[in-house]
């Protein structure tokens, strides 16, 4: 055979198809790929619709190259942000509705339960919420398009900052310090507006070893809100949104939601304040609510014009008091007069009715202010604070029984939401941990209220007894100072009361006190300041419009340290907001 001549192979054989290809029609072996690709498809749908309702720790920053790219990012997140706090406001709604629908009547329930999630007062929130973000979102970003311009030269281009990463020790850790620290050193490596720049995303850093132990994300996040030249940009941002976003609740609240964010915005600012500093003040939340509960409890006893009329009642209601008790002893303490209207109604009161030698005690007034005004006594007696009891100790074990039960159910939805909402994966999984610890919270807290009105009700039982035994030559066991007896029925004694109440702080846990803090904060701020303008004679007006420039300093204040220094922020603050808003 010549070399010339091409070589035979023999063909390949044929694969035989198997039992299974043979038997089973293409048909079917199609809508097996389809089933395959719909389960991956609904996985897919799964996470999305996970992230739609939740952000994950760590979120990356989303780019932004040019104001169609802000608008289309602004109108996603305030949409997102705004129906997830329809939802919150209508869950909440719905939680506390369930301790009284079954008290309604049946033809009633199904419009309570609608009202209670589509309600006006749902509505009004989730757009509150969605605008703020949304405009936020968009003047934060936009702020860096519009007012920054490219670099001419490499000499002018934005320093990039090293991420200082080392290689693993022997024992398999970084010897890098702590993250905080780092990025406290970053500052002052970074000098200019604009000096740091993003990491990429597909730099490859997954197999680093990031500071802290964190994912390229969590450092992307953090290297991101240290970026100096922010600070301004946040403030302006954040008080534009607020201004406009409050107009969107109702008249009545916006004085108090613009309380509460403003008081947020000032925690923020004085503990990045006090960390750079280096300055701290043991138990400096319990300081707080001590200084803010006596004038509270002040302005309830002398001077209710200073609270909000909602805010007084509420606080009647929590402490379980009669008001015209109370309304008596404040016309007899700061006016030397007494209403007779009050007494008749407390002896003709159907609930809390006079004991006999009560009774006694209310007629005599009655007469003494109808005959000899001048004989009436500066404080009120303890018969007519608590006419339906003689003994003051007694009262106190009744009046911590009524506010405990009637706080657990409030406290129980405060302190389950927040659970179901930050740990939902532990609750839905291992569900009689979370709910024993949430039960005893909700005991704490109910405690704790419980604990407040028995102190001020004590101390005032035991001031009244005190300057009626020391204040009778024949009764006093010794003698007192003139001045000391005179300021046991003094206005100036029920700010200590208050003072001394403020002390049940230290019964509730120590993460929630600064919460409680800056809850009462507004409140004590409000009423020094009109305490304080009655004081000059000037006369307590606001102008129009001033509910919103008090919000617009408040988110530009907490804005600013959300996006420079998120961890000076309380807790709950921080998280709900993230959720909200996001790195950016």
């Amino acid at each position: 055979m010549s070399s010339a001549e091409p070589s035979r192979r023999p063909p390949a054989p044929s694969r035989t198809r198997t039992i299974l290809e043979a038997t089973t029609p293409k048909r079917a072996l199609k809508s097996f790929d389809n089933l395959v690709a719909l389960a991956n498809d609904q996985e897919v749908l799964r996470q999305a619709a996970r992230k739609l309702v939740w952000r994950d720790r760590g979120e990356p920053v989303v780019q932004i190259n040019d104001l169609e790219d802000c608008l289309n990012h602004a109108l996603k997140g305030g949409a997102r942000a705004g129906a997830l706090a329809f939802g919150l406001r209508s869950g909440v709604n719905l939680f506390l509705l369930l301790f009284r629908v079954f008290k309604t009547p049946k033809d009633l329930q199904f419009a309570i339960v609608r009202h209670a999630i589509f309600g006006i007062d749902s509505l009004r929130f989730g757009s509150m919420i969605g605008s703020f973000v949304a405009i936020y979102k968009f003047l934060y970003n936009a702020i860096p398009l519009v007012t920054s311009s490219t670099p001419s030269s490499p000499a002018e281009s934005p320093a990039v900052l090293p991420l200082y990463i080392s290689p693993p020790s022997h024992h398999g850790h970084s010897n890098m310090q702590p993250l905080h620290r780092i990025l406290t050193e970053t500052e002052k490596f970074v000098d200019t507006p604009g000096a740091l720049e993003m990491p990429s995303r597909n730099s490859g850093s997954s197999g680093l070893n990031t500071p802290g132990g964190l994912s390229a994300k969590a450092l992307e996040h953090q290297l991101w809100i240290r970026k100096k030249g922010l600070r301004r940009h946040a403030f302006i941002a954040g008080a534009i949104a607020g201004a406009i976003a409050i107009m969107f609740e109702r008249k009545d609240r916006r004085v108090g939601y613009a309380q509460q964010l403003f008081v947020r915005g000032l925690q923020g600012s004085w503990n990045h304040w006090t960390h750079k500093k280096g300055i701290h003040i043991p138990h400096g939340d319990v300081i707080v609510f001590t200084l803010c509960c006596a004038q509270i409890m002040y302005s309830f006893t002398m001077r209710p014009d200073a609270i909000p009329r909602s805010y007084y009642n509420w606080i009647h209601q929590a402490a379980k008091t009669v008001p015209q008790s109370v309304h008596a002893n404040m016309t007899l303490t700061r006016d030397r007069y007494l209403d007779v209207g009050d007494i008749q109604t407390l002896l003709s009161h159907k609930v809390r009715i006079p004991t006999p030698a009560n009774r006694s005690l209310l007629l005599d007034l009655v007469n003494t202010a109808s005959t000899n005004p001048a004989q009436l006594p500066h404080h009120g007696p303890c018969g007519m604070v608590h006419p339906w009891m003689d003994s003051c100790t007694m009262v106190q074990v009744e009046r911590f029984v009524e506010v405990f039960t009637w706080m657990v159910p409030i406290y129980g939805a405060l302190h389950l939401i927040p659970t179901m909402i930050f740990k939902r994966n532990v609750f839905f999984k291992k569900p009689a941990p979370l709910i024993g610890q949430t039960l005893l919270n909700t005991i704490r807290s109910s405690t704790f209220l419980g604990i407040f009105v028995i102190i001020f009700q004590g101390a005032l039982c035991f001031k009244v007894n005190a300057y009626e035994l020391f204040s009778s030559p024949q009764r006093r066991p010794f003698k007192l100072p003139a001045w000391l007896v005179r300021f046991f029925i003094s206005k100036p004694s029920f700010w200590i009361l208050g003072a001394m109440s403020g002390m049940s702080l230290f019964i509730e846990a120590q993460r929630r006190r600064g919460e409680l803090a800056m809850y009462v904060l507004p409140k004590a701020l409000e009423s020094y300041w009109h305490v304080s303008l009655g004081k000059l004679g000037v006369k307590r007006s606001i102008f129009r419009g001033g509910e919103s420039v008090f919000t617009a300093i408040a988110m530009g204040m907490f804005m600013s340290t959300y996006q420079n220094s998120p961890q000076h922020l309380s807790s709950v603050a921080r998280r709900l907001m993230y959720q909200l808003m996001g790195p950016n």
